[in-house]
């Protein structure tokens, strides 16, 4: 469907804070489509909810940084990862 995408920019860092703490997403846009790619999801705050054995396991939880080659990466498998989000133009 997307084969004659061609990439367009990056914007390698934006900083959003979710419900159970900072995330960071990596903004990918192609000529057809922008995609939102979840680079770093923290848990810090479920360590607020629950005291020290909770930042404990916040701190295991948070998913580290994937830190993607995007010029080398292929855009569907970008766009079929579950954690990242698709928006079609």
């Amino acid at each position: 469907m997307f084969a004659t995408e061609k990439k367009i920019g990056l914007i390698p860092r934006l900083w959003v804070q979710g419900r159970w703490g900072p995330q960071e997403w990596a903004l990918f846009v192609t000529d057809q489509r922008t995609i939102l790619v979840l680079e770093k999801s923290s848990k810090a705050g479920l360590g607020g909810a629950f005291g020290a054995v909770g930042a404990a396991i916040a701190a295991a939880a948070t998913s580290q940084a994937r830190s993607f080659d995007y010029s080398q990466m292929d855009v569907n498998a970008l766009a079929s990862d579950p954690k990242n989000m698709v928006i079609s133009t």
